[in-house]
């Protein structure tokens, strides 16, 4: 952010895909130029992105670290990260977010499941107690599309063309 901000402009937007979209979650309120976020199969808490990765390779627990592969590609994972991702408490800072959100999930992914989304969506607009007003997010469902947006052309095409035309209304308000 501060290098950006140094030599180029302050970012207006975030996007991210997977843990990504989450990060992008998380610091959508901490930036004050950030005007909103865009998530792309994210997930609703971090603990679940520990036990996935521990899945992927147990000898993350019993080593300390392990290589999971994602998306063709490969990555060294330590536990220290597993910790980490356990201790974040992703849904009391959903909770705090008043900034407009657009949240894109397949029903179908394999990765991560359709309740993610669910939970991100309630997470950011149902509000009560002593939580600030409710986040004005959006719920875009995309049929058949698997976790990288890889299997149909079309999907990555509609999805940059959707984020366009949201950042467009946005950025006019």
């Amino acid at each position: 952010h501060q290098f950006m901000t140094e030599r180029l402009a302050a970012p207006e937007l975030l996007i991210g895909h997977s843990f990504g979209g989450a990060c992008s979650l998380s610091m959508v309120e901490e930036l004050p130029n950030v005007r909103g976020a865009v998530t792309l199969a994210a997930p609703s808490d971090t603990g679940h992105l520990a036990a996935l990765l521990e899945r992927m390779d147990p000898r993350i627990a019993s080593q300390g670290w392990g290589t999971v592969t994602i998306g063709d590609r490969e990555y060294t994972i330590r536990d220290k990260m597993l910790a980490d991702f356990r201790e974040f408490n992703l849904p009391a800072k959903l909770r705090q977010v008043t900034k407009p959100v657009l949240l894109f999930h397949s029903p179908v992914d394999e990765t991560l499941g359709f309740e993610h989304v669910l939970r991100l969506f309630a997470l950011l607009t149902q509000r009560g107690g002593d939580d600030p007003e409710a986040s004005p997010a959006s719920l875009i469902c995309l049929p058949g599309a698997d976790h990288l947006l890889v299997r149909h052309a079309a999907d990555l095409a509609f999805v940059t063309d959707t984020i366009a035309a949201w950042l467009r209304r946005l950025m006019s308000n």
